[in-house]
């Protein structure tokens, strides 16, 4: 757990951004550098999300065939966010986001062994279990889509309320459970401690 303690040290600690779920404006954003997983949303029109900016260099390097030329402002607050790095995971569990991870096939099940909750109640996982890496990226996109069946993000990330709220305890559950069998990787952890009793 070294790498959640650090991530969560540095966020409550050294920057003192206290966990606190943003207010959605849209159903998901994008928070990825998998520029082919973006192309692909950009083909459906799924830009229901905040910036991504690419430079023209880049557009030609990963073949983005329909990435609109015009870069789009950062303008939007998505209730789900569609991570691809384990930061950005962590980053969404701490701030208490609903999110989709798209990664190697059993990643959601892995997370789920761990004890996080993930959200049954509006996405279908079955694309988890998909070895083919174009199949299983059809499918998760298809679970993006099926977001746009739910007009008020507000609403819904209120029935989304103790997945949200777990997985983040969870989070603080597991590096404390870790920083009693190792030792801490900060010796001013004390004030991690200190912190979490004012949230």
């Amino acid at each position: 757990m070294i790498v959640e303690t650090n991530f969560v040290y540095d966020k409550l600690v050294k920057k003192l951004q206290y966990p606190q779920a943003p207010i959605p404006n849209t159903m998901f954003e994008i928070n990825s550098n998998n520029h082919q997983l973006i192309d692909k949303l950009a083909e459906y029109n799924a830009y229901e999300f905040g910036d991504y900016a690419l430079t023209l260099n880049k557009r030609i390097t990963y073949e983005c065939k329909h990435i609109p030329a015009q870069d789009k402002p950062l303008e939007a607050t998505g209730l789900f966010v569609i991570v691809t790095d384990y930061m950005s995971l962590l980053d969404a569990i701490y701030f208490e986001r609903p999110f989709l991870y798209f990664g190697d096939a059993g990643f959601s099940a892995d997370l789920q062994s761990q004890g996080y909750k993930l959200y049954n109640k509006i996405i279908d996982y079955s694309f988890d279990s998909e070895t083919n890496i174009t199949k299983r990226m059809q499918m998760f996109i298809d679970q993006i889509l099926t977001l746009h069946r739910y007009t008020n993000p507000i609403v819904l990330m209120k029935s989304l309320n103790k997945e949200r709220i777990h997985n983040r305890k969870w989070l603080f559950q597991l590096i404390d459970a870790d920083n009693k069998i190792n030792t801490p990787t900060h010796l001013t952890l004390n004030t991690l401690q200190k912190f979490k009793k004012l949230l």
